[in-house]
């Protein structure tokens, strides 16, 4: 017999005690995924079972992660299985991807003031450092740039970091 199938009584038709709706992919925020997954999972995603008498109880076991990829614990992508076996016997089961997506930018530490220089005197750049929800080593990079300023010396310029 295919999955789901079931045979209670001998020498009668047999019953599809199958999931008759699949889990559904579903998604969230990092921010707010823990819960969000939490509640998906206990409703197995969605899927829903026949309701035939025949079939009962039904009983489902504890959601399997087959799989997950994604930069940190906090924002992933997981496959689960959620699998229900039947009274008479038999079982069903059903594949569904939960994803928490990075919707929100790193935070960036507080950068120095404007400062004015001589141009033999130009300070090192600041390390600024970032957090992010979602991402546990975020990298910060140091981009530079010259803008000449028009005026009575030669030499004065602005440099935006």
């Amino acid at each position: 017999l295919e999955p789901g199938w079931v045979c209670p009584i001998p020498n009668e038709p047999c019953i599809n005690c199958g999931i008759t709706r699949a889990s559904s992919n579903s998604s969230d925020t990092c921010e707010t995924a823990a819960e969000s997954l939490s509640q998906w999972l206990a409703e197995r995603g969605g899927a829903v079972t026949s309701t035939t008498a025949a079939c009962l109880p039904i009983t489902w076991a504890a959601p399997l992660l087959l799989s997950e990829s994604g930069v940190s614990p906090a924002c992933r992508s997981r496959l689960y299985r959620f699998n229900a076996s039947f009274g008479p016997g038999g079982s069903a089961t059903s594949d569904a991807y939960f994803e928490s997506k990075d919707t929100t930018a790193p935070a960036l530490s507080a950068a120095p003031a404007d400062t004015i220089a001589q141009c033999n005197a130009i300070p090192s750049p600041a390390t600024l450092t970032a957090t992010d929800s979602c991402d546990t080593a975020p990298a910060v990079a140091l981009a530079t740039s010259r803008v000449v300023v028009p005026g009575s010396c030669a030499d004065n310029y602005t440099l935006v970091r």
